[in-house]
């Protein structure tokens, strides 16, 4: 009967090891996956903002071009839309710190849900924007003229 019992709690100790073994590969994994990759750039964006924070608002595209004058710009160079708030802050800090003037304009896309779309400008004519296009495609390069 010790026998049995000797190869029992060894057959369970075995078992409990190779559990512990595989929790164990399997915490070091998720460290090391996409979710930390996120977390990483979460956290490296938080310490950029926090250490030029913004102290104004971020300015709308009813701020940057009241109705009043919103005919005489008539174009902006659109850079990028992303559903994320903080990374579009991010492009236009870039953006400003390379000597350009843009906004982030929060879009409302119904089902879709809201973006946050940054561009450089407003432009009075289409000459000027195709005239600072070429600087800002040398760091977007997917930038285009748009009509407001």
């Amino acid at each position: 009967m010790k026998k049995n019992s000797t190869q029992t709690w060894i057959i369970v100790l075995s078992i409990l090891a190779i559990t512990m073994a595989f929790a164990l590969l399997m915490s070091k994994k998720n460290q090391s996956g996409p979710e930390k990759s996120l977390e990483f750039e979460y956290q490296q964006a938080k310490m950029a903002a926090q250490s030029s924070p913004i102290t104004t608002p971020l300015p709308t595209v009813e701020t940057v071009i009241p109705t009043a004058v919103s005919s005489e710009y008539q174009y902006v160079i659109q850079i990028i839309s992303l559903s994320d708030q903080m990374k579009a802050e991010g492009v236009l800090t870039k953006l400003t710190s390379a000597g350009f003037t843009g906004y982030v304009a929060k879009t409302d896309l119904g089902q879709k849900g809201v973006t946050y779309r940054v561009f450089v400008g407003p432009f009075i004519s289409k000459d000027d924007a195709a005239t600072k296009l070429p600087d800002v495609k040398a760091i977007y390069k997917d930038a285009f003229i748009l009509r407001i």
